[in-house]
């Protein structure tokens, strides 16, 4: 390697001449020459030669002086020691200020040429490792800064605080003067500048403009970098361009550029822009990630508001207002409408409109928004222009035109039966004011509109019927108590109120907080516990007695209907007292005439036709008394006479009655059984009475169980009582006489049971006895199935 600039200091021309013209030039080196050791030092301090050839007796300074003042001055410049004179120890002292050979004079140009390559070897090999070393700090520095930057990029999540950074770094890593970041829309045709530092600015600045760089669309293309460096002679500027790849695509450019004049980029600043273009990838997925997300969970965020602000109100124009306002809120529209079919297939009418009127509705300027709107509600399907002016399906309209339209978004609102509406909305800004996502997003809001509009009419018929049967409930004179399936009080009419002197609304509080009767309570229990409708008279305490109807209804509780029939009740007691007292009066009277009759045949001989009339006088006066007696029977019940009470053992009674009725099962051809649980307690009653309620009930299932049926008795214990259940497959009774067949003298009216023989009493006394011993009795029948009658009493506790 030639091209040294080598110092000769020597004081003899002839010497120096030779060296600098016979040596150094031939050889390509530079030479530099001083006349004395005083002038050879100030050129070695100044121009700081690769080698000095120094000869040690000169003038002013001598070599080894020039040689301890270089060395004091800290300067490592290799020197060739060239004299005639010399001698050993002169060398070491010489080789020990770092000279670093010795040539005598004369010397041949040969020698001296080998003795400068050889002192000069030293000297390329450290500058190379200094240029090696520098090299690496600054490759090092470099990735350093360059890290120090992609972390700081790739960590930003805002889109634009990404393309600036990045022009920032590229431009800062490259030392340009200028640089910018472009991005691709609608594929790769059109570059848009996104992102620009200019000359002097510290700063990049956002932008948003289409530009045409015939550089850069190469590199979009391409995918490869593009280095433009001017001729030599040029004054053009030195431009760089690196793609910005995503998934293997080229995305947008990044550039930067260098003023003419200055040095051109290199291969160094591709690789070190190329290495940023892969952090800016990262960046820019990271930062459109985190937008999407963005906007995602705005859009969730808008639905929920809108879902919120629905739900709040059940009015049907409230609801239409509120869809209207967060249609102009989420897509920033300037004008918009929503029209609604009063009835399916009805015509749409508009309901509420924003910076509209019905005049410029019906206007001939808004023909295309009307159209839009009938398509849409036609279709089902909604309409969206970008730019109206260049849509093919508006462009050239008069609307259009007049208005200056520009973008449109029409949406419909589905209903069961079609569209039950539309939102419609527009400007005139710009060009793309609503996107697909603004169209997603309307379509879910008309979504939700439309559950809330059918909930808003379906709450208005419902607020209809309750207003009406609101009205009855408060007009009826029957108390009306519903409760729901917690017993919390849902209604209760006026009449409810008067009659257990509630004050306030009652409603929403427990039931046994709003009524304070037990038998009420304890029916309303059955019916819950049972899930079948009940019936029974209840007692207040002022003395007051009502007939009760409580029913189950599914997923609201239960119904309880309550009639005041104490006037009734009091009719009835006169009319128990005339019969009874007329049943006693008869008695006498028709047990005389029925012996009369008996000892009549002894009074002489009868003819066939007499006997046949006796027959039947006797049959009529038989039947006349057992109803005298079963009226007479039912007065001592319900008078509490000949009502002893002591501890009973019902399983006997029920086991003996059964046996004394099987008979009459036999005749029917009827499968009568019992079935009684072990170690039954006792019950504190009357015998005869409870034989009496056990007779009445097998007998009655017996009497209205076709031939061939079965009939089955089961006594068992449940939570402190005695329950006796008679089951059979009769007939059964209908829903509507249920409610009555404990009536005195009550038969029900059906062509099956008209020869069935009975006056419509044994029910009624059976009644009575089961309340005289504080019992409950009730019935449960469907018709054609049978019917099971319910006996319970209580159980006497040890």
């Amino acid at each position: 390697m030639a091209g040294e600039t080598i110092l000769v200091v020597d004081d003899n021309a002839e010497a120096r001449d030779f060296a600098a013209n016979y040596v150094l030039r031939p050889h390509g080196y530079r030479p530099l020459v001083a006349h004395d050791g005083e002038e050879g030092l100030r050129l070695a301090l100044d121009a700081n030669p690769d080698l000095i050839i120094l000869d040690l007796e000169m003038p002013k300074m001598t070599g080894m002086e020039v040689l301890e003042t270089l060395n004091a001055e800290g300067r490592s410049i290799p020197v060739i020691l060239s004299t005639f004179h010399g001698s050993e120890e002169l060398a070491v002292r010489a080789f020990r200020l770092g000279v670093k050979d010795y040539v005598a004079k004369p010397y041949q140009a040969e020698e001296m040429v080998e003795a400068i390559e050889r002192a000069l070897s030293e000297v390329r090999l450290r500058r190379e490792r200094d240029r090696l070393t520098a090299n690496l700090v600054q490759r090092v520095q470099e990735q350093k800064i360059l890290y120090s930057i992609g972390q700081a990029v790739t960590s930003l999540l805002d889109l634009q605080q990404v393309l600036n950074r990045l022009v920032e770094a590229a431009v800062f890593i490259t030392h340009a003067h200028a640089g910018s970041l472009l991005l691709a829309e609608n594929g790769m045709e059109t570059l848009i500048l996104r992102a620009v530092q200019e000359p002097g600015e510290r700063r990049a600045r956002s932008a948003r403009r289409a530009v045409k760089d015939p550089i850069a669309q190469q590199v979009l293309s391409s995918g490869q970098p593009a280095l433009h460096s001017p001729a030599i002679g040029q004054t053009a500027a030195s431009i760089l361009c690196i793609p910005l790849l995503a998934k293997k695509r080229a995305i947008g450019v990044l550039r930067v550029e260098r003023q003419p004049g200055e040095q051109v980029f290199t291969q160094n600043h591709v690789a070190l822009l190329s290495a940023l273009a892969g952090y800016a990838a990262i960046a820019l997925e990271n930062a459109r990630l985190y937008a999407r997300v963005e906007q995602e969970l705005a859009d969730r965020t808008t639905l929920y508001r809108v879902s919120s602000a629905l739900v709040e109100s059940m009015d049907l124009n409230d609801v239409l207002r509120t869809v209207l306002e967060e249609a102009i809120r989420t897509t920033r529209a300037e004008r918009g409408y929503i029209l609604l079919r009063d009835v399916p297939h009805g015509p749409l009418e508009v309901r509420f409109a924003h910076n509209l009127d019905q005049e410029v509705i019906a206007s001939e300027s808004f023909e295309i928004s009307r159209s839009i709107v009938e398509t849409v509600a036609r279709n089902g399907e909604p309409v969206l222009t970008v730019n109206a002016r260049e849509d093919p399906r508006f462009a050239g309209r008069e609307s259009i035109i007049a208005y200056g339209l520009r973008s449109i978004l029409c949406v419909p609102i589905p209903g069961s039966e079609g569209t039950q509406g539309v939102i419609y909305v527009d400007n005139h800004v710009r060009t793309g004011q609503f996107t697909t996502r603004h169209q997603d997003l309307l379509m879910a809001i008309a979504t939700q509109a439309s559950t809330a509009l059918r909930n808003a009419r379906l709450f208005a018929e419902v607020e209809t019927e309750r207003r009406k049967l609101e009205a009855v409930l408060r007009g009826s004179a029957n108390a009306v108590i519903v409760a729901d399936q917690n017993d919390r009080v849902l209604l209760l009419n006026e009449a409810a109120r008067r009659t257990f002197g509630m004050r306030g609304r009652g409603t929403g509080i427990l039931l046994p907080e709003v009524v304070d009767n037990p038998d009420l309570l304890s029916l309303i229990q059955h019916t819950a516990d049972s899930g079948q409708a009940q019936w029974a008279e209840i007692s207040l305490n002022d003395g007051r007695t009502l007939s009760v109807d409580v029913t189950p209804i599914a997923d609201v509780g239960r119904v309880a209907v309550m009639q005041d029939i104490t006037h009734l009740k009091e009719l009835d007691q006169m009319k128990s007292e005339f019969v009874a007292t007329v049943s006693h009066d008869l008695r006498s009277p028709l047990s005389s005439v029925l012996s009369l009759l008996a000892v009549l045949p002894q009074a002489g001989p009868l003819t066939p036709k007499q006997e046949e009339f006796i027959a039947s006088a006797r049959q009529h006066l038989t039947h006349l008394l057992q109803l005298t007696d079963e009226l007479l029977d039912l007065g001592r019940l319900e008078a509490g006479v000949d009502l002893t009470m002591g501890p009973c053992d019902l399983a006997e009674i029920v086991r003996q009655s059964v046996e004394g009725l099987q008979a009459r099962a036999r005749d029917k051809g009827q499968n009568l059984s019992v079935s009684i649980a072990p170690d039954l307690p006792l019950v504190q009653g009357n015998s005869l009475r409870l034989s009496q309620v056990v007779n009445n009930l097998v007998g009655n299932a017996i009497k209205y169980t076709p031939t061939g049926g079965t009939i089955t008795v089961r006594l068992e214990e449940e939570t402190g009582e005695l329950l006796l259940h008679v089951q059979d497959n009769g007939i059964g009774i209908a829903p509507a006489d249920q409610p009555y067949i404990f009536d005195k003298f009550y038969r029900v009216q059906d062509k099956r049971t008209r020869d069935v023989s009975g006056a419509g009493l044994g029910l009624a006394i059976a009644k009575s006895a089961v309340e005289k011993h504080g019992g409950r009795i009730w019935v449960e029948s469907e018709p054609g199935r049978g019917t099971i009658f319910h006996v319970a009493l209580p159980a006497i506790q040890e």
